[in-house]
């Protein structure tokens, strides 16, 4: 199994490898991911709704022969050590959010243990020699009424297995 290993703030950078193929030992697999940013932007803590913010990634590889390719991505837990309550700070004030793998807000996104799954981007039913794909993270940062004023960051490793 080989790994490779990106920091990111709450922004989602992937680095990506390429999929388990059948011929990546052989042809060399290469693979680009890139994403947009996750990025809640400016929040009424008044509002009494929570903020949400989607990620786009993509992911191209070339020299695959494979059936079903797919790369897993593997999101830590950022700052607050656990997936189940992601915190973003601005040095001295916190606001809770979490990743989540759709728009329906039920499945916490992590690195594929403890129930909190990981992200697959698939590429297809059969690759020859490239494929490329998409899969979007939703983002949600609950109502915050008490909320100071501030630009809020998290860091968050992702894992990328194949």
């Amino acid at each position: 199994m080989k790994q490779r290993v990106l920091t990111l703030v709450v922004m989602l950078w992937f680095c990506a490898a390429p999929a388990q193929a059948l011929t990546c030992q052989l042809l060399g697999c290469a693979c680009n991911v890139s994403t947009s940013g996750l990025a809640f932007g400016s929040i009424n803590p008044l509002s009494g709704a929570p903020t949400d913010a989607t990620a786009n990634v993509h992911v191209a590889c070339s020299n695959v022969v494979d059936v079903a390719p797919s790369v897993t991505a593997k999101i830590g837990a950022g700052q607050s050590g656990t997936f189940a309550d992601r915190q973003m700070s601005d040095g001295s004030h916190v606001l809770h959010y979490n990743l989540y793998s759709s728009n329906l807000y039920t499945t916490i996104l992590g690195d594929g243990a403890g129930g909190y799954p990981a992200v697959t981007v698939s590429g297809g039913l059969i690759s020859l020699f490239s494929w490329s794909a998409d899969a979007t993270i939703y983002g949600r940062a609950p109502s915050a009424p008490t909320a100071a004023q501030g630009a809020y960051t998290d860091t968050i490793i992702v894992r990328i297995d194949w």
